[in-house]
Formats: structure tokens, sequence, C-alpha cells
């Protein structure tokens, strides 16, 4: 699809799935040349935003009012002027195996929400999908309960998609590449672009398991008429794996702001896109309905492999109608556990998380600690 316009490419794949920015910085959303559509967070992007300067007087307000999950919120409300939909918080990642730790989190960060006049059709709290996360989405997004929409991420093997279905949560977050590469990538230097195959939605390793997800669900669809959880793919290392997931059949994209500053040069704004790429999905009413040509049908190949598998056992699909969510999630958990790259790729993630989490408490306690300080000095 050659471009027809001086449109930038982030414009012009916009078209085409939704754009999230995976950022807290409110003057970097203000700078781009489209509204996004959401607006997600995690403890990694949350401690980058203590530490910026040009949030020095909101963090010192939190700080005297020391409720943590204040400052969460906080960053977060001051984007909605700037997005068309939610902002995305993460609950606890402490200890991602304790339901209760779970719920808690969840529904503290939910009043807290409600506290700032932020209606849930303007939030999403994210749960990392393991069997106990599952368990505890499934109590909050209960229309009887608590009713809070619920994001599982983390979301790297099939087993794991399928849970957050039955769980009900409204939307999932794969991530394209494992923190692992990441972070060989920024000890290489280059803070956006991986070596990316000449067909990404081909060739990449995630691409089955991602093609597989958004297959798991039109099967779901069909038999059971459930809704099933809109996929927005994450941990993009290049501008093709977003083009990609549009092919594969996600309904947003998440970028962080390196990439999408990637995406507004002009030297790549005569990009072509492929001419294969399905209708948004985001503008269908019922996406997952079998007349949507997604993953589109030069990608049905992928279905039938895993490159991801260790095991040199043959290649089996996963199993839609086992309850994942039985014995308290321990179903679930077994199944990450018995598949060596999705269990790396997951603890991966919970490694990050907790560390950000804790490197966050200690500035803002360095903070609060210089604050008392010069305050005792006056």
């Amino acid at each position: 699809m050659e471009p027809t316009s001086n449109s930038t490419l982030l414009e012009r794949v916009q078209e085409k799935i939704n754009i999230d920015v995976d950022t807290l910085d409110t003057e970097f959303i203000q700078s781009l040349p489209i509204i996004p559509n959401d607006q997600t967070s995690n403890p990694a992007w949350l401690f980058v935003q203590l530490q910026d300067s040009g949030t020095k007087d909101l963090v010192h307000q939190l700080i005297q009012q020391d409720i943590e999950l204040q400052r969460r919120v906080a960053f977060c409300k001051r984007n909605l002027p700037f997005i068309k939909g939610r902002v995305m918080i993460q609950a606890t990642t402490s200890d991602p195996y304790n339901i209760q730790e779970i719920l808690e989190s969840a529904r503290l960060l939910a009043k807290e929400f409600q506290r700032a006049g932020i209606p849930k059709e303007r939030y999403c709290i994210k749960i990392m999908a393991t069997g106990p996360g599952v368990i505890a989405a499934k109590i909050l997004g209960q229309p009887e309960e608590d009713d809070i929409p619920i994001l599982g991420t983390g979301v790297f093997t099939v087993a794991q998609a399928v849970a957050c279905f039955q769980a009900r949560c409204l939307f999932i977050s794969p991530y394209y590449n494992s923190i692992e590469e990441w972070q060989n990538l920024r000890e290489q230097g280059n803070s956006v672009i991986l070596p990316t195959p000449n067909d990404v939605a081909l060739k990449h390793p995630f691409s089955n398991r991602l093609a597989q997800m958004v297959k798991a669900y039109k099967d779901l669809y069909q038999k059971t008429g459930q809704r099933p959880p809109l996929i927005k793919n994450a941990g993009f290392a290049s501008y093709h794996e977003v083009i990609a997931s549009a092919e594969i059949g996600c309904h947003s994209a998440t970028i962080s702001t390196a990439l999408l500053t990637e995406m507004l040069k002009p030297s790549i704004r005569r990009i072509s896109l492929p001419d294969n790429l399905p209708t948004k999905l985001a503008n269908m009413r019922k996406p997952y309905e079998t007349s949507v040509s997604i993953p589109s049908s030069r990608l049905q190949g992928l279905l039938n492999a895993d490159p991801l598998q260790r095991s040199s056992a043959k290649y089996k699909a996963c199993d839609t109608d086992k309850d994942y969510l039985a014995c308290g999630g321990d179903v679930l958990d077994k199944m990450i556990e018995g598949d060596v790259e999705g269990k790396k790729r997951l603890d991966q993630a919970l490694e990050l998380f907790r560390f950000a989490d804790q490197a966050s408490l200690q500035l803002v306690q360095d903070l609060a600690d210089e604050m008392a300080r010069f305050s005792s000095n006056l």
C-alpha cells in the first residue's frame, strides 16, 4: 500500500491498528500528531517518571500526602485529556501468586480512581497472568462483585490467553519480544531497533503464538458467543512488528516513546504498508466473527507450529476446552511451568517489575528524607 499523502508512518499505521502509548510522559503524548487511544504504564515507567525533572513538583506534592497509590493514579490522570480511551495501571507485582494481595491491590487502585473522579470507562487495571492472577481477574471483573475492568498482562503462552478469556478480561497484553532481548538491546546502545526478519509476520518466532491466540479467540467466540479479550500487543522492537501485529489480528499496539519517535521520522515516511492488512479491528463491533480474515490467509501456517517450543515433541495446539482456572489457577501455572520459553519470559517480566517497584519506593523515600532535612533546616 503506497503512501498517498505526506502523513507520517505513525499516522498511516494508526488507520490499521489502534495506537496506545507506553509512557507516562505527558509532554511527549501531547507532542504526537495523533491522539493515542489508550495510555499504559507499569512499574518501570513509573520509576522513569519519578526521576523526570518535569514531574518534580507533582512528586513532591504526592510525597507530602504519603500515599503511594495516589502517585500512580496522579501520573495517569494528567494524561486523560490527551488520549481517547483508558489509562492503564498495574496492580502489585510483589507477589503475583498471592490472590488476596492482588485483590487488595486492585481494589485499592479502583477506589483511588473513584476518589480522583475517573470513571471505569476511562481506566483499566493490569494483572500479571499467573494462575492466581487470572483467578483474581475473574473475581474483580464480575459485574455483581467489583466490576473492575481488567487487562491480563505478561501473556506469553496461548494457555494464558485462554485463561484470560475464561476470567472475562477486557484485554490481554502479550509481548512480541522478551525482557532479555530488550536488556541485550540496551547494552548494545540501541534503544529502538532489534534485528528483524524481512517478513516479521511470518518469521518472527513469537508470531506463531500471537496468531494462535487470535485463532483461539475466534474459536471460543464461535463456541460460546462470549466476547473474548481484545489483544493489545506490546514489547515492540521495530515498526515492522507493529505492522505485523495488525496483519495477525491484534486490536492495539502499545508502543514506547523511542519507537513512536522513530515512526515520525521523515526518512521512513514513504514506507509502504502491506496490501493484505485487514480492516482495522477497533472499528468492528464483532472482530472475532468467522468472516473476519484474521490471521490473514497467508499466515495460516503459523497455526501449525511453535518455534519457541523447546521440547522435541510434535506441536500440539492449545486445548481451549480445558479449565485453566481450576484448582485456584494451578492448572494454568502447571501449563506455564511446562513451557520453558513462556515461563522464562514471564519470570523475566516479573523480575523487572519487582525491581522497578522497589526502586520507585526507595527513590520516593530518599526524596521524602531530603525534604524532611530541608524543612528541619529552615
